[in-house]
């Protein structure tokens, strides 16, 4: 019965998401026609920053660490996932963060279902012993349980499973606490990366908590003038 429920959510789920698909390209269209640009300034250098490079990983990273808030740092894991070779070598790198951070973001690109690549994060906020897990379309991480990390340079057989990094990071941590978005922000295939960077934006420069954060969610009016 709780197979049969979960296949029926996710079922559900993609098929919101594949009504939406067309709806998204028109906006699209009409964005760039228009040349209209995002009304919060902090998605506006994210967006500038992801037409430059064309790497979504690297906009993240870039935009964030951009950011005035000693607080918050972005784990080195974020450009590492670009060019590591073994599942070894990327988990080296989840120690990579300033120590008097408080919130460490670790943003990543996920290959889910065998055949597209998503964006989610994980967020560690160390003042109060809490990992927190956000897909902006709301799938919690036991859904995710064949997911690899996306590593464009790392053979198939190595490369690193999200559940095997967040035993990881819970053990670098020493945090058990997991607590998961399963509110569903995204309703597009296209601004995963954009939800993703607004979340962390929230969370580690504007202080908001996971919950407050939760009860604001970006969505395409309130991103686009």
């Amino acid at each position: 019965m709780k197979i049969l429920k979960r296949h029926i959510t996710i079922a559900f789920r993609f098929t919101i998401l594949t009504l939406s698909i067309g709806r998204t390209f028109v906006k699209r269209g009409l964005f760039r026609f228009c040349k209209k640009r995002p009304q919060q300034t902090h998605l506006q250098e994210f967006i500038e920053r992801k037409e430059k490079n064309g790497c979504n990983l690297n906009a993240l990273a870039g935009a964030l660490n951009g950011q005035t808030n000693a607080a918050l740092s972005v784990s080195n894991l974020v450009k590492a996932q670009n060019n590591y070779r073994s599942k070894q070598e990327l988990l080296e790198h989840i120690s990579g963060h300033p120590q008097h951070s408080e919130i460490i973001a670790i943003p990543i690109a996920i290959t889910a279902f065998s055949f597209f690549r998503h964006f989610v994060t994980i967020i560690v906020d160390k003042r109060a012993g809490i990992i927190e897990f956000y897909d902006p379309i709301g799938f919690t991480t036991s859904q995710y349980k064949n997911a690899v990390l996306w590593g464009p340079k790392c053979p198939k057989n190595d490369l690193l499973k999200l559940e095997d990094l967040l035993i990881s990071i819970k053990k670098h941590f020493q945090i058990e606490t997991l607590i998961e978005n399963t509110a569903i922000h995204q309703t597009d295939f296209t601004h995963c990366a954009l939800f993703v960077y607004d979340r962390i934006y929230k969370r580690g420069v504007k202080g908001l908590s996971f919950n407050q954060a939760g009860r604001s969610p970006l969505s395409s009016h309130q991103a686009f003038a």
